[in-house]
């Protein structure tokens, strides 16, 4: 779809590194490429665990997720619709999700 190459190239690539499972330590992990799974606050580090549960980032997921009701026409946000989007919005709402949600990896600093 044409959100997926919306906005900067570098979230772009993380953005499709995450939707393809190569980039979090749990995926690195799984093709023997590092020691382990685990986030750096010891639980796995998997798509949910950084998009939804892990402590390191809840307020850059709490500014994100209130955005995203508050802006976007969206009842549920969950690991699919965070990465492929939702064929139940507009183009534009979906780029403005994927906006939304490069501000949250950003915010996270965690691939910088």
């Amino acid at each position: 779809p044409d959100f997926f190459t919306y906005g900067d190239r570098f979230f772009n690539i993380i953005h499709t590194r995450l939707r393809h499972n190569c980039v979090l330590n749990s995926d690195l992990f799984r093709c023997n490429i590092i020691n382990s799974p685990l986030c750096s606050c010891g639980k796995l580090e998997d798509t949910y665990h950084y998009f939804f549960t892990c402590n390191k980032y809840k307020e850059a997921r709490n500014i994100m997720l209130n955005e995203i009701f508050n802006i976007v026409n969206l009842n549920i946000v969950n690991t699919y619709v965070l990465l492929w989007g939702d064929n139940a919005i507009s183009v534009s709402e979906n780029k403005h999700l994927f906006s939304l949600f490069y501000r949250y990896i950003k915010g996270t600093k965690r691939f910088s």
